[in-house]
């Protein structure tokens, strides 16, 4: 929660330095009804920028075991670099719990299939998982899904 006010403050003082800039230097305007009126059209503007910025663009972390498995928040974060390894693939079960942990869960139906929740739903829905599927004992696929 401190990140999104810091963010917020941050675009605010930003957006005003910008349209600043543009006003009084670029167009030759000095008028304080002006800045009010664009802060609060471009802030919200500003904030959604750098929200992206930190949040979707700079998102990806590199996968860590050790990290995975202490710190669940950070899994959706290594997700992305832990599927395109595809370290995971060719290994058994014993293998797979090593790297990422004894605290999975397993399909009821699918006995070949593993999951580890990687974001819990804030909403109340279902959390996004990393399944895990295995034939012969052997890691064939592996994706996220909802469960």
């Amino acid at each position: 929660m401190l990140i999104y006010l810091i963010e917020l403050i941050f675009s605010l003082v930003l957006a005003y330095f910008i349209i600043r800039f543009l006003f009084v230097y670029f167009w030759k305007i000095n008028s304080k009804i002006i800045y009010g009126l664009l802060m609060s059209i471009l802030s919200p503007l500003v904030f959604v920028m750098i929200f992206c910025l930190f949040h979707c663009i700079a998102y990806d972390k590199e996968f860590n075991s050790s990290a995975w498995k202490s710190n669940p928040e950070s899994r959706k974060r290594m997700t992305n670099n832990l599927l395109k390894s595809k370290q995971l693939l060719g290994k058994n079960k014993d293998e797979v719990i090593k790297v990422l942990g004894a605290d999975y869960e397993e399909n009821g139906i699918n006995k070949n299939m593993i999951f580890y929740i990687i974001d819990e739903n804030s909403y109340g829905g279902d959390p996004e998982v990393i399944y895990i599927k295995f034939i012969n004992g052997k890691v064939i696929n592996i994706g996220t899904s909802s469960s």
